[in-house]
């Protein structure tokens, strides 16, 4: 079977789950349900998870889609079809009395977010799958579905790279908890409507997907004790001055040291110019520190355990 859509889809449905609830999404139906759309017809839906936006006031939406696959059943037309019955899935579930009245706290929820997750079984014998479906989405007309209607949603694919990058955020978190239970973590978002910055438990959607994450620690009082990033990015000089001012609209000036934690890393080629990099960053009155975070190379077992604490 192409899709082990038995026991290994719902599995990796419920292991999906457990990584965003460990983000701060909040799961609003049960896994594997039909819901009516606005024509009465039953739409599948793996998973629905809304959660309070962190740079805008109102809530988001997000229909989940759990695809379990092997390298050789893939292709570019199954990527399209997803996408696109993804979309129709929205557009016909976003209007339906019924399923408001199944679950009303989505009645002041934007649900405009679709998330495709896809877990390749045997991803590690050949991990340049991850340059071809960014390539297979270049190519797919996102402009339009197959009725020639412009597409007002939006529509996000993740495969094994980056869901093992954020279980390694994940990790980072439990340390720092584990280091002191009464800490406060938080991730930090410059306001993008009216009003002040903004911390939260909750890692966007879009944020899934950034070359760097922000967050700050504080004690249980709130003072602030640590400033944190996770870096997706290249470690060359150029990049760091990059990232050091995007930076700068988040970090707050009161003298506690930045942690950067450098996910993708060529130790070598770093340490030669990390002292450089450091003096870019003082420059800025930033003092910062370079650390690394773990690169799982398996699902770790607080997900293969279906483990939320």
């Amino acid at each position: 079977m192409a899709e082990d859509q038995g026991v290994n889809g719902d599995i990796w449905n419920n292991e999906a789950t457990i990584l965003l609830r460990k983000l701060g999404w909040e799961l609003v139906a049960d896994k594997n349900i039909d819901i009516p759309d606005i024509e009465n017809k039953e739409r599948g839906v793996d998973a629905l998870f809304q959660y309070e936006n962190p740079t805008t006031n109102g809530f988001q939406g997000i229909l989940l889609e759990a695809k379990h696959y092997k390298l050789s059943s893939y292709s570019r037309s199954k990527l399209e079809k997803w996408i696109c019955d993804l979309y129709d899935k929205i557009v016909n579930l976003r209007n339906s009395d019924e399923l408001y009245e199944l679950f009303p706290k989505m009645e002041n929820t934007i649900l405009r977010n679709g998330l495709i997750v896809i877990w390749f079984s045997d991803y590690e014998t050949d991990p340049t799958i991850t340059e071809k479906l960014k390539k297979d989405l270049t190519s797919i007309d996102f402009q339009k579905n197959g009725r020639g209607v412009t597409i007002p949603n939006r529509i996000f694919i993740m495969s094994n790279e980056d869901i093992l990058r954020l279980t390694s955020v994940v990790d980072k978190i439990h340390s720092f908890r584990l280091k002191d239970p009464t800490c406060i973590f938080e991730f930090h978002y410059p306001f993008l409507g009216k009003g002040a910055a903004n911390s939260t438990k909750i890692l966007s959607l879009e944020s899934m997907f950034s070359k760097f994450i922000y967050a700050e620690i504080r004690d249980k009082n709130r003072v602030l004790n640590k400033q944190v990033v996770f870096y997706f990015g290249n470690t060359d000089f150029k990049s760091m001055q990059l990232l050091k001012n995007a930076l700068l609209q988040h970090i707050a000036q009161t003298g506690n040291k930045l942690a950067i934690y450098n996910y993708h890393r060529n130790i070598q080629e770093f340490r030669k110019i990390k002292d450089s990099i450091i003096n870019e960053f003082k420059n800025d009155r930033i003092d910062v520190e370079f650390l690394s975070m773990s690169l799982n190379k398996g699902l770790p077992d607080w997900i293969l355990d279906h483990n939320l604490e």
